[in-house]
């Protein structure tokens, strides 16, 4: 097993239940507001989601790793909530995860390095959904 991977934790254990359900919440909110539905069992997931990559992003930070579509919503979501983020980046990687978006026109960027990340995540034994307990 890789030495990083030894430190690799449930992701729902690195953020509190109250930021946990805001995030699931107000996802299902801006999905309302796009007149779309999205369950709670699966805005939960997509938090978890989240949480993990940016996990995986604490552990290996300069291997240009780029979250799916639907990891990257929550991340914007998070971001909103700057006191919380910076607390959670410092604490679980000692200093502020930086979101770097993609420019390609196409998003075609985006797409090769989601591809990257799950071939990285696959490598590793880093599940790509992650069980998770509904609180």
């Amino acid at each position: 097993m890789h030495e990083q991977m030894k430190r690799w934790q449930n992701p729902q254990s690195l953020i509190s239940t109250q930021l946990f359900n805001v995030l699931a919440q107000g996802l299902m909110k801006r999905w309302a507001e796009k007149e779309k539905t999205l369950s709670l069992h699966q805005a939960q997931r997509r938090v978890c989601e989240c949480v993990s990559f940016l996990q995986v992003k604490a552990l290996f930070p300069n291997d240009g790793l780029s979250p799916s579509q639907e990891v990257d919503e929550v991340w914007h979501l998070f971001l909103t909530y700057s006191r919380e983020y910076e607390e959670f980046c410092t604490r679980l990687a000692g200093a502020f995860i930086h979101h770097i978006p993609d420019d390609a026109p196409d998003g075609g960027g985006l797409r090769r390095g989601v591809g990257a990340t799950a071939q990285f995540m696959q490598v590793y034994g880093i599940p790509f959904y992650v069980p998770y307990i509904l609180y």
